[in-house]
């Protein structure tokens, strides 16, 4: 037999509420199409935008359904930080500095080091990316 208290202080309450908005949030990948974005044009966006301070998982997920793909949310500039859960420090300098280059120049700079270390890197628009990774909220 399991017990419940009604005596829960309002900090539970709140804790409570936290949660089910951070399931909520990271349920938004779910009611994404992917199918509907572009690989081939998108593609260097999701990998520019993944090295913006703060933009995780479930920020990338909420910045998709917001614009629509991660090319819109990039032209979106220093706007499209006011969707993140949480703007951490360093995230607007961190973009406004990758916006200075062609999104293309950072996929590749990244891509290169990746390679030489003996990596790849792959998103969810990728063919090759593990089938077991799409079917995990919030994937990376």
């Amino acid at each position: 037999m399991i017990g419940l208290s009604s005596s829960r202080s309002s900090s539970d309450d709140t804790e409570a509420d936290e949660s089910r908005s951070l399931d909520r949030e990271r349920s938004t990948w779910n009611e994404i199409d992917l199918a509907a974005i572009d690989p081939f044009s998108d593609r260097p966006f999701w990998i520019a935008l993944s090295r913006v301070p703060g933009i995780g998982p479930v920020g990338f997920g909420r910045l998709l359904k917001r614009y629509g793909c991660a090319a819109a949310a990039w032209r979106a500039g220093s706007d499209l930080l006011l969707h993140l859960p949480r703007i951490v420090e360093g995230a607007e300098l961190g973009l406004r500095r990758l916006q200075h280059e062609d999104p293309t120049a950072v996929v590749d700079r990244i891509v290169h080091a990746t390679e030489l270390a003996g990596g790849e890197v792959l998103t969810a628009l990728d063919a090759r990316y593990p089938a077991a990774l799409a079917r995990l909220d919030a994937r990376p």
